[in-house]
């Protein structure tokens, strides 16, 4: 990962490379737990590197975007930065 450059995936057939949006102030403490996660996620479902990328970032964005590393309301929690219809629309 490059923080907020975004980051380069790589496999023995394919190379990604996962621009971010830049957040507006907030703390990274987490972002990299949280690039992280997805990441593993990705991979275990078999998605493509660039949509594994594209989903990491927005979760490291989401995790650093608020003060303290991460202190949000329960309901952000659990919906994460795609909320819950999103996720839905998506993965149907």
């Amino acid at each position: 990962t490059s923080g907020a450059r975004g980051a380069t995936l790589s496999s023995r057939s394919e190379r990604c490379v996962a621009p971010v949006d830049p957040s507006s102030g907030g703390d990274p403490v987490g972002a990299g737990d949280a690039f992280t996660a997805a990441l593993g996620i990705g991979l275990l479902r078999g998605s493509g590197l660039s949509r594994i990328g594209g989903r990491a970032n927005r979760y490291a964005a989401y995790g650093a975007s608020p003060p303290g590393g991460g202190a949000r309301g329960t309901e952000e929690r659990r919906t994460g930065p795609e909320g819950a219809r999103g996720r839905a629309a998506r993965d149907g």
